[in-house]
């Protein structure tokens, strides 16, 4: 981890992903700690094949899908310094052009509760 974890703030939604994430309640609390959250969710997800980040930053919040599927604490743990593959197409002699990267937050939601991994989004906008 690169920081302490810390708590949700204010209200962050995602449009695209569909969810939005808010402080968690008065007294709420994780039931697995900031370590296990940051394993587990590397052990689940990794980086999506991005190579090894350079910053994890944790964050307790409450998750709230649009179409009302899942309503829980999560960790959300924010992988920066990833490398996320962009497909770059055909070349102009029709083969495939090599694969580039561009350094974009990965960010992987972990129930709180369970360590149950939930999703992961790669979004420049997202700011946790």
């Amino acid at each position: 981890m690169s920081a302490p974890p810390v708590f949700l703030s204010e209200t962050v939604e995602e449009a695209n992903a569909g969810f939005t994430l808010d402080p968690p309640p008065q007294g709420a609390t994780p039931g697995i700690d900031a370590q296990s959250a940051l394993d587990e969710t590397w052990a689940q997800d990794g980086t999506e094949g991005g190579g090894d980040p350079t910053a994890a930053h944790l964050t307790f919040a409450h998750l709230s899908w649009a179409d009302g599927d899942k309503d829980t604490p999560v960790w959300v743990v924010t992988y920066e310094g990833t490398c996320v593959p962009i497909d770059a197409g055909l070349g102009s002699d029709g083969a495939s052009m090599p694969q580039t990267c561009r350094d974009v937050p990965v960010h992987a939601l972990l129930d709180a509760n369970t360590g149950e991994f939930i999703a992961s989004v790669v979004d420049a906008s997202l700011k946790i």
